[in-house]
Order: C-alpha cells, then structure tokens, then sequence
C-alpha cells in the first residue's frame, strides 16, 4: 500500500479497507529497493518504469510462491501414497 501511496486514502473510500495484509518478505523489499536505485526512483506516483517493474516484481514472486506450494503439496501427496 506505502509503495503506491495508496496508505494515503482516506478509510471510507478505501477499497482495501477489508482485507487483511501480509508482512512483505524481506527478498520483494530488497529486489523493490534494488528497482528503486536502477530506475532513480523519485515520485513513485509519476514514475511508470518503476511501477511496472514492481508490479512484474510482485507476480513473479506471486507465481514462485504458489509454484513452491504446489510442489510442496504434491510431494506431501506423493509420501501419503508411498506409505500406504
């Protein structure tokens, strides 16, 4: 939410008002702190190389995550099979 400014809407039209949050892990802020310095990040807001860069960011440790769960899963299915 800080990353956008979007942290700055006020509660009664924020449409994220209801949803819970998640800490940010310490590799997207680096890699965001990282895109920061590459970019020569300014104003976030009226900067549109970093912007996409973050979001492109954000899905590709989206996708890693939900890959590494699917994985995990699967393996978990594959021991509970083994094991009968």
């Amino acid at each position: 939410m800080q990353l956008f400014g979007l942290d700055k809407i006020e509660t009664a039209v924020d449409p994220f008002a209801n949803i819970k949050g998640y800490r940010v892990p310490q590799y997207l802020t680096d890699n965001i702190r990282r895109i920061k310095e590459v970019t020569r990040w300014e104003d976030e807001s009226t900067n549109e190389a970093f912007s996409r860069t973050v979001i492109d960011q954000i899905l590709i440790s989206a996708l890693h995550k939900e890959g590494q769960a699917i994985r995990k899963e699967q393996h978990e299915e594959q021991q509970a099979t083994d094991n009968s």
